[in-house]
């Protein structure tokens, strides 16, 4: 019991993991930031064309999402990040490289996309279920907080590296940085040793199928896992992942004249609310309980995004930013709990596949958003997209606010296993 006391400042293992999560994910931040820039402003992308970008980019999550969460149940996990840390680092090098021979066009930078994200499904997968390999259930909102606080940190820094390297720089060097810190980030994850313990196998090994059905059944079937995969279905296909990440770069650099430095710059304000957010959500789940938390948190991104269609003159920057800052603070509320409530009901042997599941119904209806929201952007303007986008995002909370899960105190409630 006192191990499971102990602050996990202390604990070696987590804090290599913890390490190499920021170094992955500053770079990754630079890269959301810098890739839409080169393809605006060095190869000349419609609207239509920066959606599929960002389509591109998680496409691989509706594609691999299901199988790969069986394949994360079968394999070594730590092998399995490392060889995706290494792999995505290995393909975004070829940004630059392509950029200087003055072969980089925009299809090459679709596959480059695509092909980073194949690898990525993988990754997040692997670091969602491998957190419990190394933590007591205990500890485990402990650590998706800190590892929450690492994710919005590097929101807020990334973009800001970003916007400040591209100005000096160039955007085909930010990508570089972030080549870099993928590597790093391997041999971090390289140095984690797990307790034996804590692995639990998979001897007996049915066919694959089998395994994903197994998933999708564990998902479906429990009240309190199914209306959170609903809802953030419905929320990454309009608010920042989808719609509004597609078509917030033209918004910005060419809707509203703003340079890419102050696109970084609206970025990393959007992100004080996420770091805000993953500090006081022990408070506000202490004060309110889970179910309430959750419930709030899911509604309140999308009613801060309503400002953004209507945005203009000098103040547009710091407007845009405090919107996002808000709708920000409660996502990062509403996934810290989450995703410590999908870890804390689910069994060892089934976290791969149950984590797979969840990613592919939320982050396969992305692609769809991104690919909407170039078309919209095309048709009906991009200030008419935005607002879409918004009431979408306001109406993904139906499914969490007529749950179970508002019903929820703490997860203690849920403890099965």
């Amino acid at each position: 019991m006192k191990a499971h006391k102990k602050s996990l400042f202390g604990h070696s293992n987590f804090k290599k993991l913890w390490v190499a999560q920021i170094l992955s994910l500053v770079g990754t931040q630079v890269t959301v930031v810098a890739l839409p820039i080169i393809a605006i402003k060095l190869l000349n992308a419609s609207t239509l064309q920066v959606g599929l970008l960002t389509a591109m980019s998680y496409l691989p999550f509706l594609l691999f999402g299901l199988p790969a969460g069986a394949w994360v149940d079968r394999l070594s996990i730590k092998r399995l990040m490392i060889v995706c840390d290494m792999c995505r680092g290995a393909i975004l090098i070829l940004v630059p490289i392509l950029y200087s021979m003055d072969f980089l066009t925009i299809p090459l930078l679709f596959i480059i996309a695509f092909c980073n994200g194949i690898f990525t499904v993988f990754f997040d997968i692997s670091n969602q279920s491998f957190l419990p390999e190394i933590l007591p259930k205990e500890q485990l909102t402990e650590g998706n907080s800190k590892l929450g606080t690492s994710y919005t940190t590097s929101q807020m820094v990334g973009p800001t590296i970003a916007g400040f390297m591209i100005k000096i720089f160039s955007a085909p060097i930010a990508i570089l940085i972030d080549s870099i810190s993928y590597f790093l980030s391997g041999i971090f994850i390289y140095n984690i040793k797990i307790p034996k313990q804590k692995t639990v196998l998979n001897k007996k090994k049915p066919g694959i199928f089998s395994e994903i059905r197994e998933g999708l059944r564990f998902v479906v079937k429990n009240k309190y896992l199914k209306p959170i995969a609903i809802s953030m279905s419905i929320a990454n296909m309009f608010d920042l992942f989808g719609m509004i990440q597609a078509i917030l770069p033209i918004y910005i650099l060419s809707t509203l004249k703003l340079s890419p430095f102050e696109y970084g710059i609206i970025l990393s304000m959007g992100n004080i609310g996420a770091i805000l957010g993953t500090f006081i959500n022990k408070i506000i789940v202490n004060k309110f309980y889970l179910g309430k938390v959750l419930a709030i948190s899911s509604i309140l991104p999308g009613i801060s995004l309503l400002i953004l269609p209507f945005v203009q003159g000098e103040y547009a920057m710091y407007i845009i930013g405090l919107s996002l800052s808000l709708a920000g603070l409660n996502i990062a509320v509403f996934n810290i709990n989450q995703i410590s409530l999908r870890q804390a009901i689910t069994p060892l042997n089934l976290m791969g596949r149950m984590n797979a599941t969840i990613r592919f119904i939320i982050w396969g209806t992305v692609p769809l958003g991104a690919f909407l929201g170039g078309l919209l952007g095309e048709q009906i303007g991009v200030r008419n997209t935005l607002l879409v986008a918004a009431i979408g995002s306001v109406l993904s909370s139906i499914p969490i606010l007529f749950s179970k899960n508002t019903s929820l105190k703490s997860l203690k409630e849920i403890y099965t296993h």
